[in-house]
């Protein structure tokens, strides 16, 4: 019998656990990425660094300055910079956050469609 409440408590069938895993793992990977990119704008882009706020991941992370980084990567103003590597590091946190975002939606749905059955 409790085998069964158990069960019904867990719409993803036991891998509940493994699913907040991957999430905690993306939510670090997120952070490291977003490190990384404030570190090299402020090293080597300072102009578009300070139009950005000056951001870092704790002591000045507003929301105005997490929207303008969020913005410079999603409209693509990475490219302004003509630096190869920041430019492919953009594309690719881009494409992370599409992913995490499809992976979150996913999950959510699979969460309410399971727990009506």
């Amino acid at each position: 019998m409790v085998c069964a409440t158990h069960a019904a408590q867990d719409p993803f069938g036991g891998f509940t656990p493994i699913i907040f895993l991957v999430f905690f793992l993306c939510f670090i990977a997120s952070y490291v990425m977003m490190a990384q990119l404030h570190r090299a704008l402020r090293k080597r882009h300072p102009a578009i660094y300070d139009s950005l706020g000056q951001p870092t991941l704790f002591w000045n992370n507003s929301p105005k300055n997490s929207f303008a980084v969020l913005g410079f990567i999603l409209s693509g103003r990475f490219r302004e910079t003509h630096d190869v590597e920041i430019i492919r590091f953009c594309r690719f946190i881009r494409a992370f956050n599409c992913a995490y975002l499809a992976f979150f939606v996913a999950v959510v749905t699979a969460f309410f469609v399971l727990s009506t059955r």
